[in-house]
């Protein structure tokens, strides 16, 4: 912290911006512990008797005094703490750095994928899904390959952790990524998604941020008022088309049958219709179910398929080294094998499955006392043992008008709006047992698995495994 001794030369640089700004004079009183260092020998300007204060320095407030209208001065006590070290002072304020005013966030406006992404790579367990990044590293290391690759996969598959893990592991390759959400307007807005692209882009490609910026202004005025294609050319087509890369990069749209509404996915069809006017060198990377006819849609793209189904034994294998990895310190060792096919029996290769066993052992306090026959059979048996567990009869009235409030709304409903859509007052109640399924997060009803919502209403593929269920918990 610099100052001076001299109060003339203080006051001569507060003035130096004339009379009609407010400005200050700090007067800072020290000891002879907290006081600076003379370095007018080392100064330029000599007379200017500059003091430097050391790091570890804190300034405590003690009075203010009027010098003459728009001029104040304030007295401040300096205080050195004997024990900091440079190094705890340095490295804070070398971790702050400099964040410009990001202007481009403040027009377009993007979704923050973030926490969601985060949340999701805790999931993944190292080891598993190889074939899938090796699959797609040897797509996007291709150029004469199609544009766009579709990987389908049922509900439970693990494709958002799968994605999740993408990004984190292929940084220099993807450049953006979009979630799709059945119960979120907003990620299934093409408009939103278009600008949510456009804002990572240019996080990452320098030359892009610098065409956005250049065009600021314009796209202050015009943004909010454009359709989706005209939003598309100019956020993207336009400012990307002089652009050239030397490696292909990717987009990651996942789970695009999510953002089915009304019959109609607009997003979809924004993909069908523009993304083939991208330059070449950014590929699409998109992920759903395969009763979605996602592949025939983007045909313009030439996409290519990622099959789960035709993979089975690689999942059956990630399957296993997912179990080993969650059994290996809760099954003795000579029982770990005969474990890991039982219950990989009962997961079908489904890795949301997986998820609440691990939950389950999680919450086990005798790491021993395990009986993995006992585990529910498939994920639609695994929810069925959730709500039995609480509704051993059947969901009370209560219950059932939160749920239908809950799987028909098209947002995440705030919580004190759920009493009067579902016309039960004590909802929390019902929210507190369900709380593994339908978590608050910001005071809004949130859906864990759009797949709970697919056995609720019975839809596909859990008609016949619900009836199933059922039939086992009555």
């Amino acid at each position: 912290m610099s100052t001076t001794s001299d109060k003339q030369v203080a006051l001569s640089y507060m003035c130096e911006n004339g009379t009609d700004v407010d400005c200050a004079l700090f007067e800072i009183q020290f000891t002879a512990v907290s006081c600076g260092a003379d370095l007018g020998f080392l100064s330029q300007y000599s007379a200017e008797r500059e003091f430097l204060f050391p790091p570890g320095t804190s300034l405590t407030y003690r009075s203010k005094e009027i010098i003459k209208p728009g001029q104040r001065k304030l007295v401040l006590d300096a205080q050195f703490q004997e024990d900091t070290k440079l190094c705890d002072v340095v490295a804070p304020i070398k971790s702050l750095d400099y964040q410009p005013l990001d202007h481009l966030r403040e027009i377009l406006n993007p979704l923050d994928f973030g926490e969601e992404l985060e949340g999701y790579g805790t999931r993944f367990v190292p080891g598993t899904r190889q074939w899938v990044f090796k699959e797609i590293d040897k797509w996007l290391a291709d150029d004469g390959t199609s544009r766009c690759r579709v990987l389908l996969a049922g509900p439970g598959f693990g494709k958002t952790a799968i994605v999740a893990r993408l990004c984190e592991s292929r940084r220099d390759a993807v450049v953006g990524v979009h979630l799709c959400r059945h119960n979120h307007s907003g990620k299934r807005d093409p408009g939103r998604m278009v600008r949510t692209l456009a804002h990572q882009i240019a996080n990452v490609i320098p030359e892009y941020r610098a065409a956005l910026e250049h065009k600021e202004a314009q796209l202050a005025k015009e943004v909010d008022a454009l359709g989706t294609t005209e939003l598309f050319d100019l956020l993207l087509v336009q400012p990307l088309r002089t652009i050239r890369m030397e490696c292909c990069k990717m987009l990651v749209i996942d789970a695009l049958d999510e953002a089915e509404h009304d019959k109609k996915n607009e997003l979809l069809h924004l993909i069908k219709t523009d993304f083939s006017r991208l330059p070449k060198w950014l590929k699409v990377l998109v992920t759903g179910r395969p009763e979605v006819p996602i592949t025939e849609s983007l045909r313009t793209l030439r996409p290519t398929e990622l099959d789960a189904e035709g993979y089975a034994e690689d999942c059956e294998l990630d399957v296993e080294i997912f179990l080993r990895h969650v059994l290996k310190h809760r099954v003795l060792p000579e029982h770990l094998e005969k474990a890991v096919m039982t219950v990989a029996r009962k997961a079908e290769r489904n890795f949301l499955y997986l998820y609440w066993v691990r939950k389950r052992l999680d919450e086990k306090k005798d790491t021993h006392a395990i009986d993995v026959e006992a585990l529910p059979d498939g994920l639609a048996d695994e929810y069925n043992t959730q709500l039995t567990r609480f509704y051993a009869d059947g969901f009370s009235d209560d219950t059932s008008r939160v749920l239908r409030a809950i799987v028909a709304a098209e947002e995440p409903l705030h919580v004190d709006a759920l009493p009067v859509l579902s016309g039960v007052n004590d909802s929390m109640s019902v929210l507190d047992i369900l709380s593994l399924l339908f978590p608050v997060r910001d005071k809004c009803v949130h859906v864990f698995h759009k797949s709970i919502v697919d056995w609720l209403t019975a839809s596909p593929p859990y008609e016949d495994r619900m009836q199933r269920a059922q039939q086992k918990g009555s």
